[in-house]
């Protein structure tokens, strides 16, 4: 699923507002692995006057699902290292259960004013 909204807004347009949001489920070929994700963004932007802008924008990712599990490799034996057979790509090694997690929230800020002609000042956090 998807949302996206974007406006330009004020008597002389010059603020503007985005808003997005995603939303998925996630399936894996391994048996028993799956999990869901979602990301909502935004971002506001205002031209306050002819050479002075400002903008921010924010974003929350997030994801849940099973760990699948890995193979290690057996132990060396006089520098050599017996290679197992090709595992099945369908099976779980993890545990039932063994949650993988994951989210990032991020968020920038930014100021622009044009000094004239080619020059300006920005600054970002």
């Amino acid at each position: 699923m998807q949302w996206r909204h974007g406006r330009k807004l004020g008597a002389a347009r010059n603020i503007g507002l985005r808003l997005n949001a995603y939303g998925s489920h996630v399936e894996m070929p391994i048996n028993g692995v799956n999990g869901y994700r979602y990301l909502a963004s935004g971002a506001f932007d205002w031209q306050a006057s002819e050479k002075l802008s400002f903008k921010i924008d924010a974003e929350h990712h997030r994801r849940a699902t099973d760990e699948p599990g890995g193979i290690t490799l057996p132990a060396a034996i006089n520098g050599l290292i017996t290679l197992p057979a090709i595992p099945d790509p369908h099976n779980r090694y993890a545990p039932v259960n063994a949650p993988y997690r994951t989210w990032v929230t991020n968020a920038l800020g930014r100021v622009d004013y044009s000094l004239g002609g080619t020059w300006s000042v920005r600054a970002e956090a």
